[in-house]
């Protein structure tokens, strides 16, 4: 079944080499545990530190939305003074008593406020205007009153002035329209602003570091305080806020740019005002005492994260390290220290103790299997000892039976059963070695066997014939190494006993190649080949034949000047012997005792 615990997740995902130690895991899981902390602490002071920031813009709003009221209230308590006049008065006499009258109760606010005609004119019925045209210039400036008058704002010898324009009841002598005209200067004193109830206490006042003009239509900025030593704003900076302001339908537009606010648009709907807020000092400390706690929280929790570390790597990874450095060491020297995890936590001396009970149960175990082995190569060397013994017992026995025997063909078969018998001797003493199954090497096996087959010949033979062999150092499996040798065995000893009668010189060859995945053996003759007449060729030949086809291999015989064999078959894989001997299985042998010769 598949797991899905969270690092099985986390295997799936392929990065289970992020999380592939104790060290890079207990990282894991700090942050995993500090981050949301982080985190939320981190939006915290971001939002502390917008707040700040954006100080400015909030206070240059508040300044621009207080002047532009104060602005439209004194506009609209200059028209409420004028509409009270003129429903008050009933003649032009009353009417100067009445302006007379509201100019001393406004404190001598205004510069000029009388009636004027159609033309602009100020009535003459009194003799002088009031009060001097000298103390307000250009109050009568492009005074053309049509069907609607409006409000005006204009600048004289650098100081604003406020015109307020409302038709009057009362007629000229002549029939015409007159208009009451009030005319004030606009020269503000910021602490006056900051000390009004309506605008905030002068603590925390908005105008603090802050500056304010009138832009006019020509684009000229005028300081709405005439006592302050501001600098003027940079052109190109107000005609990029004026631009804004159009591109917004006329809406005051606020930005900020190097630490300072700007807020830029029309007031009372007269004159285009621009505010600009410096960055307060308490904003500036408060800033940097946000700073300093950011980078203070930083560096507690790169300590907080650097301490558990080393204390993690302390407690948990060194422990571990010595552990695996104990269980290398085991590995090379099959001993164990358990006494090292006397100082570590109680689950690593746990771990320390169990591991050391099992290296000690392992050690007994592998005592006991190497004794067990040691017995059981001492008792199959011994088996393939008293094996080899008794393959040289049973050949001297053949030996001797066919040299007692009195018929010719008794003889011969007898002393071919013992070529047979010395060729598995010689094949057992190969292919055991110290009591192991070994793969036989036939470039180093076949010379060696076939020096063997030219010495049990006759000197008569050994004098005519040659045995020449070209064999490549072809590795077979005893599996398919006996049945091989078995052929070539039987095929060149025929050739010694049948092919080169009558003293016929001639030359036998044996080759042996590996071609891709297939073996190929070639045994050639230049005699007079071979016929089955004779018992011993028929059984030889037979067995050539059972060989091939336990090799699942093909066979092929030519005769003419001399006899050539080719078997080609598979290489065949290294397999375990069995216990039954070698032998082509093949129905042709019936019952004989080598009707299980090989595997």
């Amino acid at each position: 079944m598949k797991s899905w615990t969270p690092i099985a997740r986390l295997r799936s995902s392929g990065t289970e080499h992020l999380l592939d130690s104790v060290r890079s895991r207990m990282l894991g899981v700090i942050l995993g545990s500090v981050l949301p902390i982080a985190a939320l602490g981190t939006v915290l002071i971001w939002q502390d530190y917008e707040r700040l920031a954006d100080s400015g813009n909030r206070r240059v709003a508040a300044a621009f939305w207080q002047i532009d009221s104060r602005i439209s209230r004194d506009i609209e308590r200059t028209r409420n003074m004028l509409r009270t006049i003129d429903q008050t008065t009933v003649d032009m006499e009353s009417v100067w008593r009445f302006l007379r009258l509201a100019q001393s109760a406004s404190g001598m606010r205004y510069c000029l406020l009388a009636m004027v005609d159609g033309e602009g004119r100020i009535r003459d019925s009194q003799p002088d205007p009031f009060p001097s045209a000298e103390a307000c210039p250009g109050a009568m400036r492009d005074l053309h009153i049509t069907e609607a008058p409006e409000n005006s704002f204009w600048t004289e010898r650098g100081r604003p002035y406020l015109r307020v324009v409302m038709p009057a009841r009362h007629l000229d002598p002549q029939g015409r329209p007159t208009y009451f005209v009030a005319v004030e200067p606009v020269d503000w004193h910021f602490p006056s602003l900051a000390g009004n109830p309506s605008l905030g206490d002068r603590n925390t006042s908005v105008f603090d570091n802050v500056s304010a003009w009138f832009v006019l239509a020509d684009g000229q900025s005028q300081p709405l305080c005439s006592g302050c030593e501001w600098s003027s704003p940079q052109a190109d900076l107000v005609a990029q806020l004026a631009q804004q302001s159009r591109a917004h339908d006329g809406i005051p537009v606020w930005e900020s740019r190097d630490q300072l606010s700007y807020a830029f648009g029309p007031t009372a709907g007269i004159v285009n005002l621009l505010v600009i807020a410096r960055r307060l000092p308490a904003e500036t400390r408060a800033l940097q005492m946000l700073g300093g706690w950011i980078a203070l929280v930083s560096v507690l929790l790169m300590a907080g994260l650097l301490g558990v570390m080393i204390v993690g790597r302390r407690l948990v990874t060194r422990p571990l390290h010595q552990l695996t450095d104990a269980v290398r060491t085991w590995e090379k020297t099959e001993y164990f220290d358990a006494a090292i995890g006397a100082g570590m936590p109680r689950e690593f001396r746990q771990l320390s103790w169990t591991f050391g009970t099992a290296t000690r149960r392992l050690a007994r175990r592998e005592t006991e299997l190497r004794h067990a082995l040691e017995r059981q190569r001492a008792l199959i060397a011994e088996i393939h000892h008293r094996v080899k013994n008794n393959l040289q017992i049973v050949g001297s026995l053949l030996s001797l039976q066919g040299n007692r025997s009195g018929k010719d063909d008794v003889r011969s078969a007898l002393l071919r059963a013992r070529e047979r018998v010395r060729t598995l001797a010689i094949l057992q003493r190969h292919l055991y070695v110290e009591g192991d199954l070994e793969n036989l090497n036939m470039a180093e096996f076949l010379p060696e066997m076939g020096e063997q087959m030219m010495q049990s010949a006759d000197d008569d033979v050994r004098a005519r014939v040659t045995l020449e062999l070209d064999v490549e150092p072809v590795i077979l499996s005893p599996g398919v190494a006996t049945p091989i040798v078995l052929i070539v065995s039987e095929l060149v000893t025929n050739a010694l006993a049948h092919a080169f009668p009558d003293g016929r010189y001639g030359t036998i060859r044996v080759s042996l190649a590996r071609e891709e995945d297939r073996l190929r053996l070639e045994v050639t003759d230049d005699g007079i080949g071979l016929g089955e007449e004779s018992g011993g060729v028929g059984l030889g030949l037979q067995l050539v034949r059972g060989f091939a086809r336990q090799l699942s291999g093909q066979l092929a015989m030519e005769e003419g000047k001399g006899s050539r064999w080719v078997i080609t078959c598979p290489m065949g894989e290294e397999k375990e012997p069995s216990g039954d001997g070698y032998a082509p299985e093949t129905a042709a042998f019936g019952s004989s005792p080598l009707s299980r010769v090989g595997h």
